[in-house]
């Protein structure tokens, strides 16, 4: 069953002639009434009185009736609903940015300038690479990027320069381990921990 055959069953109910009805609905007269054909074969039962003239609903066309105008009526509402939806995040811009920023850094950030009902985080994000970022604006699959950035250079096999951004703050990255779990390593690696432990990475907004 479709939605417009409950339509077409409404435009027939209300000019209770199958011509006008099909003319209503912009189809032809042989299609309309294999449309509500189907409909009472679907309902298992006869909806329209054909011997009247005009015709007429059965008592269980009556009661089909106000049930199609129940639905269609939902589905308008419904539709117009989501469409006022869609436009209102189109209107919005999308963000892409990490899940860690995205929890702790963005709703402090957007309320503190006032952008929370204007920026719309773009979730399928949060996974990305730093490469990805700014394959993402120039897809335009997102208006706005912000992701970590480290301080020294990084090489992502292309040109930086074309990308305007700032830098939002800085912060460190700390590695942690279970208790005496690197013990037997510290000394053998004691260079490359110290290096881990002075990593840090600027939070940048392309």
């Amino acid at each position: 069953m479709e939605i417009r055959w409950l339509e077409d069953f409404i435009v027939l109910a209300k000019t209770r002639h199958f011509s006008r009805a099909a003319e209503a609905q912009n189809v032809s007269q042989p299609t309309f009434s294999q449309r509500i054909k189907l409909l009472e074969e679907d309902m298992g039962t006869t909806l329209i009185n054909r011997q009247t003239l005009p015709l007429s609903l059965t008592p269980a066309g009556d009661e089909f009736l106000r049930l199609c105008e129940q639905i269609t009526e939902r589905v308008r509402t419904t539709r117009e609903r989501l469409q006022a939806m869609a436009q209102q995040q189109a209107s919005k811009i999308s963000l892409a940015a990490p899940q860690s920023l995205i929890s702790q850094f963005l709703p402090q950030w957007l309320d503190q300038y006032q952008l929370r009902d204007q920026v719309l985080p773009y979730l399928r994000a949060t996974g990305w690479l730093a490469a990805d970022y700014f394959h993402g604006l120039d897809r335009g699959e997102c208006d706005l990027a912000m992701c970590y950035w480290p301080q020294a250079r990084l090489d992502l096999g292309f040109e930086l320069e074309h990308y305007r951004y700032l830098i939002l703050g800085e912060e460190a990255f700390i590695p942690v381990c279970a208790p005496h779990s690197m013990v037997r390593h510290v000394t053998r690696y004691r260079a490359r921990v110290a290096r881990l432990c002075r990593l840090s990475a600027r939070i940048h907004v392309l």
